[in-house]
């Protein structure tokens, strides 16, 4: 659920080096947008103004908004700067599941309605005793930058697991999940003989979560 959709072709990419020689590492994003042609090109992810708070040189290389945004990403990371920087590149940024295989390991996407959010805490277990995994999902991020605003549209998400690998999302009306605001991660605690779920928030309420043998039946209450 981001602007931002990376493929092996167009990625994500961090180019990170000390470009302006003070002593510190400046971190350049870029991605692919659609040029006037229709066709996707290489841009920085950051404004004119923003760089430049990490790059002075760059109000004078582009003296104006217009002349940034005519040029080609070479000409506002030059060729020489590209090749002293280290480069991280982001081909997707789906949530995925992986899988060990006879032949190694496998990457399988979460379900669509686990991708609403960027994921911080999960939980890995049989939450209904049929003898395959679930898992417990929750995550949100508040504190992204103001050109993408916060990512809040989870409420905490439970999957289903079965004998053939397949996760199906339960919605909320059934699983009773209000996991919203910052979450930040899931740990299974006992409560005297009672297993049970502790899930914590960025500047948020900590709270007790409570399974029962039938999936879907979840029940909270909250603890400060």
């Amino acid at each position: 659920n981001s602007p931002l959709q990376p493929t092996a072709e167009h990625p994500i990419r961090l180019y990170s080096a000390d470009f302006d020689q003070n002593g510190k590492i400046d971190p350049i994003l870029s991605h692919y947008a659609l040029n006037e042609e229709g066709e996707k090109q290489e841009v920085t992810l950051h404004t004119r103004d923003i760089l430049a708070k990490q790059l002075v040189g760059i109000k004078r290389r582009f003296p104006n908004y217009q002349a940034f945004a005519d040029a080609p990403f070479e000409h506002i990371l030059v060729e020489k700067e590209q090749e002293q920087a280290t480069v991280f590149t982001v081909e997707t940024l789906q949530s995925a599941v992986l899988y060990k295989t006879d032949n190694g390991f496998a990457l399988k996407p979460l379900p669509q309605a686990a991708q609403v959010a960027p994921i911080y805490g999960s939980l890995t277990e049989d939450l209904d005793n049929d003898g395959f995994m679930d898992i417990l999902l929750v995550g949100n991020h508040y504190t992204g930058e103001t050109i993408h605003g916060q990512h809040d549209a989870s409420n905490g998400i439970l999957l289903k697991g079965n004998a053939k690998q397949k996760l199906t999302p339960i919605s909320t009306a059934q699983s009773g999940l209000q996991l919203t605001k910052d979450q930040r991660s899931l740990a299974k605690i006992w409560v005297g003989n009672q297993a049970m779920i502790l899930a914590t928030a960025n500047d948020g309420k900590t709270q007790l979560l409570k399974a029962s043998n039938e999936i879907g039946r979840a029940s909270c209450r909250e603890r400060v």
